[in-house]
């Protein structure tokens, strides 16, 4: 059986800031996410995988967008 779990790290963008800036960031939080064992190999289960690569396409473009990131790839 060939499973996959989608994570997801949320972090406010004070908290990026300040990662970014080489500063303290202990008084501040983030959160992970992260979903259900999917089964590649089960039809419904591959649907709820496409939607969620699109969901993470979309978050990754947006937060490129808001905060000037660039894929370093």
């Amino acid at each position: 059986m060939f499973q996959l779990i989608f994570t997801y790290l949320e972090l406010s963008e004070d908290h990026i800031d300040l990662i970014q800036e080489g500063q303290s960031f202990d008084e501040k939080s983030a959160s992970i996410h992260y979903t259900r064992p999917f089964d590649y190999w089960n039809p419904e289960d591959r649907k709820e995988i496409c939607s969620t690569l699109f969901w993470l396409g979309h978050v990754q473009t947006y937060t490129e967008r808001q905060w000037g990131l660039q894929n370093k790839s």
